[in-house]
């Protein structure tokens, strides 16, 4: 084998690795939270302290293809289906002092290592990919409402 080959194969290697690492990160799960994670309901919702039940946010980064996705498909369909529902969005690189310190603790005990994460109330999904994303993102939501009391006018 001469250095031109062992080259090559080094080349292809390295890009197998980073196409794996894409497609692990693109895909989804789905978690509650435990309780005591979400005691201090200090996350971030826009820029409002909230209870961790009623949060309803994704958590992205602008580099991530991943969250660009799940933004435009939150914008372009979610919110015109879930209408009562205010979807936060949250750039997890710009959260600092105590905001951040929360966003970290939540991550860290819920093992979280990649974004977006979309997050209902006590349940979060990590990635997105759409065919099988959009279909818990909905389920989530629907969660949400039927879980919210109705009131009747007469």
């Amino acid at each position: 084998m001469n250095e031109k080959d062992t080259s090559r194969k080094a080349k292809l290697l390295i890009v197998a690795v980073f196409v794996i690492a894409a497609v692990f990160v693109g895909v989804n799960y789905v978690r509650n939270i435990p309780t005591e994670a979400s005691a201090s309901g200090g996350d971030r919702n826009a820029s409002a302290h909230i209870s961790s039940d009623s949060i309803v946010a994704l958590y992205y980064r602008t580099t991530c293809p991943f969250c660009h996705e799940a933004m435009d498909f939150i914008d372009s369909t979610l919110q015109d289906e879930f209408p009562t529902i205010r979807i936060a969005k949250v750039n997890v690189a710009n959260l600092k002092g105590a905001e951040k310190a929360e966003f970290d603790n939540f991550s860290q005990k819920n093992n979280l290592r990649a974004v977006p994460v979309f997050r209902v109330g006590n349940d979060f999904a990590v990635g997105f990919r759409l065919s099988e994303s959009a279909p818990i993102y909905r389920n989530m939501l629907q969660k949400k409402l039927d879980a919210q009391p109705q009131y009747a006018t007469y």
